[in-house]
């Protein structure tokens, strides 16, 4: 393995843990808001679910 390969692979780890690191937030926000507002509408069975609209909640694409 030489120096040029070893570089390239801590370079790509870093990256990696950077986009996951990013992500993890992103969709902490997202699934987030949606958590708060299903418990804080009370919404833990079949029989009370709401719409995200009734919930207050945007429509995103992580949440179709």
């Amino acid at each position: 393995m030489t120096a040029d390969t070893l570089i390239f692979v801590i370079y790509c780890l870093t990256v990696g843990i950077v986009l996951a690191f990013l992500w993890s937030i992103v969709t902490k926000a997202v699934y987030g808001k949606l958590i708060d507002a299903l418990i804080k509408n009370e919404c833990e069975t079949p029989e009370s679910a709401m719409t995200l609209e009734e919930l207050g909640v945007k429509k995103n694409p992580l949440l179709a």
